[in-house]
C-alpha cells in the first residue's frame, strides 16, 4: 500500500506533511525499531511540520533546507537533534524520488 501511495504522491503537488506521513509509514513497514520510529515522529512533529509542513515538495529548495537547519541551530537545538532532523528529511525525500 505504501508503494502505491508513493506513486500517487509523486503525481500531485503534495506537501512535506504528506511526504512525511507516507515516509514514516514506509519506515515503520520496513521494521525500524520502535524507539527509532518514536524519535522520527518526534522530530517530524516538533521540528519539520511546524516549519515546512505546508510547503509543496516541488517548490522546496536546497537553500530553504539550509535555512531551516540554521534556524534550528539558532533556536538552540542540539547537533544531535539537527542531525536526526536531517536523517528524517533525507529519508522521506529519497522515498519521494523512488
Amino acid at each position: 500500500m505504501v508503494e502505491n501511495r508513493s506513486v500517487r504522491l509523486r503525481s500531485t503537488n503534495c506537501t512535506i506533511a504528506d511526504l512525511l506521513t507516507a515516509g514514516l509509514e514506509q519506515a515503520e513497514s520496513e521494521g525500524l525499531e520502535r524507539t527509532t520510529m518514536r524519535g522520527y515522529r518526534r522530530v517530524a512533529q516538533n521540528q519539520i511540520l511546524p516549519a515546512l509542513g505546508k510547503k509543496q515538495i516541488a517548490k522546496l529548495t536546497v537553500e530553504e533546507l539550509d535555512r531551516f537547519y540554521r534556524a534550528l541551530a539558532k533556536k538552540g537545538y542540539s547537533h544531535s537533534t539537527i542531525h536526526q532532523t536531517h536523517i528524517v528529511m533525507r529519508r522521506v525525500l529519497e522515498s519521494a524520488r523512488r
